[in-house]
């Protein structure tokens, strides 16, 4: 390998020198860039995802809507809430339409399996909805197997969305969703809350296991909205506060201390009746769930705003990044040409001046001297050149003086010659 390298032509040797470190280069900003084309990319997609939660979360509202005025009308055993349960199902059936129809133009496997199997399974439910009501027409369902079936349909709804965070690269962006979920959870368990409740209000009695149960999804609901509170903004908690600053919400905690608290005035008996109007609490909590969800729609918007922000962000980012990788590769490239293509001209010009002088042309010029190592060759060159030259003027003069001396011999033979002539005339 050494020997290789030992006999490596200058040319080829400067050209790998400088094509590692310009190749590394590029290949770290092609890397660069690609990162942020593929966030662009992402950022897109959950820009499509994040219009699809909100497209989700109203469906979801209406069929929370849905199962507290199925609870009314099945608590009362068919008795009240009829025409108000027929006419919430055709909005909720137009949101689901809307729904469906939006997620009609997404190529699932693009986000991920989780995601396709979240979109499945929540499909798999909508198949469901139609034979629920119908059962409940006829009553022939249970009050807590409408609101189970309900709860698990609103769930299977927000674990499309709770697969946005996972689908999200940004900090930033996953901190948005967590909040939104988890405010869309606590929110769903006030519809819970709302439908339990008003079953059993509209019944007359309530059991223990009803309290039991009003107690954790309270319990339920105030912990999501810790969560909440401690991953979103600033803006948001206090969003949330002023909203629910309302006298519904008042009544809905009073109302709801009367249900709870009338527990410990229980007697042994199975039942006990309680003295709140089913419809009374049913319109209280309804506008508060609907406060509710203008902090829900809130959330949904400063995602949107902040998805919005990101992108251009990051696209700015993208393009800026991509202008620097493409002009340092170019301007390395043309350096390293330069460099080349001179190192090149200056070994070319030295090795011909050494060939024309090692074959004795004293005339071959000699490249201009500069101040690194080519110029100390150049310098070399000059001593050589003139050396060369003070060897052939003593060559010549050496020829001369041998020249000269065969003439001067030659001639004194010829003189000689005609004195030997002239003596042997005389005779």
């Amino acid at each position: 390998m050494f020997s290789f390298i030992k006999n490596m032509r200058i040319r080829t040797a400067i050209i790998t020198v400088a094509a590692i470190p310009v190749f590394i280069a590029f290949i770290y900003s092609v890397q660069l860039v690609y990162s942020d084309f593929k966030l662009v990319r992402d950022l897109d997609s959950l820009g499509d995802l994040t219009t699809l939660s909100i497209k989700i979360s109203d469906l979801v509202h209406e069929q929370q809507l849905e199962r507290g005025a199925s609870a009314m009308y099945l608590g009362s055993k068919g008795a009240k809430f009829y025409q108000e349960l027929v006419e919430q199902r055709e909005v909720t059936d137009r949101k689901r339409k809307v729904f469906l129809d939006y997620i009609g133009d997404f190529d699932l496997s693009v986000y991920g399996s989780g995601f396709s199997d979240s979109i499945n399974t929540l499909f798999d439910e909508f198949d469901k909805l139609e034979n629920i009501r119908r059962q409940m027409d006829s009553l022939s369902i249970s009050l807590p197997e409408t609101i189970a079936y309900f709860t698990n349909l609103n769930l299977q709804n927000m674990d499309v969305i709770s697969e946005f965070a996972l689908l999200s690269s940004n900090a930033v962006i996953t901190n948005y969703i967590h909040a939104y979920v988890n405010f869309m959870l606590s929110k769903e368990y006030a519809g819970v809350e709302r439908a339990v409740a008003s079953g059993a209000l509209g019944r007359g009695p309530f059991s223990h296991e009803i309290l039991d149960e009003l107690l954790r999804l309270v319990t339920i609901q105030e912990t999501y909205i810790e969560v909440f509170l401690d991953v979103a903004t600033k803006q948001q908690r206090a969003f949330y506060k002023e909203a629910i600053q309302s006298e519904v919400v008042d009544e809905v905690y009073r109302m709801r201390k009367e249900i709870i608290g009338s527990r410990v005035l229980l007697p042994n008996d199975e039942f006990q009746e309680i003295g709140v109007l089913a419809v009374n609490w049913f319109d209280n909590i309804t506008a508060k769930i609907n406060l509710l969800k203008q902090v829900e729609n809130k959330l949904a918007e400063d995602l949107e705003q902040k998805m919005a922000v990101v992108k251009v962000r990051t696209k700015n980012s993208r393009d800026r990044n991509f202008l620097v990788a493409l002009s340092s590769t170019v301007l390395a490239l043309f350096i390293c040409f330069q460099i080349i293509r001179t190192f090149n001209q200056s070994f070319r010009e030295i090795v011909a001046s050494m060939s024309g002088l090692a074959n004795g042309d004293i005339k071959t010029p000699i490249p201009p001297e500069t101040k690194n190592e080519m110029g100390e060759m150049v310098r070399a060159l000059q001593v050589f050149k003139a050396n060369k030259i003070k060897s052939d003027n003593l060559a010549a003069t050496i020829e001369w003086q041998r020249q000269t001396e065969a003439a001067l011999n030659e001639l004194s033979e010829v003189l000689r010659g005609q004195q030997e002539m002239k003596s042997l005339a005389n005779v």
